[in-house]
């Protein structure tokens, strides 16, 4: 972390260990490609795309860092493949799965009926699910519960997580359209929020 930050999140890159690049990604993100540079490093990575996205910028700094020469700073730091709350994560294509496949088999529609919002607003993170109204009557608490248990399935850290969300109500339920892209693609996971 960067002790003069310019954002909230900045922090240092360590490029003598590692080089990132920025590419394309999902929904207009810049992806983070990742490529190891000591060859003394556990594991090789060559452009390993992290799932994460950021703002990436040179520039000196006053901070320890930077008075050893690290100028590239990454802030803006955001994930298009997980999904938090009270720092807790679940993967997108975790919840891409209750999409495709639970929640309308649970719940009846299609699985363009239905759509996880995660929204980032000032250092909080949310996740609504979007239900279409052509789903026809349910209960959304019913809805809540039955995803929140449906996580919990998984591993021990996957219970604890679904308590977690569950407990800092993290996880909400509502009824209307789910957003499409501009190529009218309504995507299982969408992100919103501080960029």
């Amino acid at each position: 972390a960067c002790a003069r930050a310019a954002a909230t999140d900045d922090v240092h890159l360590l490029s003598d260990k590692i080089a990132v690049l920025a590419r394309p990604g999902p929904e207009g993100r810049s992806a983070l490609f990742l490529t190891t540079l000591l060859a003394a490093a556990p594991r090789i990575m060559l452009n390993a795309e992290s799932g994460d996205s950021a703002v990436i910028e040179s520039r000196s700094c006053a901070c320890a860092f930077g008075r050893l020469g690290y100028l590239t700073h990454l802030h803006h730091i955001r994930s298009y493949e997980k999904v938090s709350g009270e720092g807790m994560y679940f993967l997108g294509a975790q919840l891409a799965a209750l999409v495709e496949n639970f929640l309308p088999r649970r719940f009846g529609g299609a699985p363009t009926d239905y759509q996880f919002v995660h929204e980032q607003r000032g250092g909080t993170s949310r996740v609504r699910i979007i239900i279409s109204p052509k789903v026809g009557k349910l209960e959304t608490a019913e809805v809540r519960e039955a995803v929140l248990r449906q996580l919990a399935t998984g591993s021990r850290a996957d219970r604890m997580k679904s308590e977690i969300w569950a407990s800092g109500d993290i996880l909400s339920v509502e009824r209307g359209e789910p957003a499409a892209t501009s190529a009218s693609k309504i995507l299982p996971v969408r992100f919103i929020g501080d960029q």
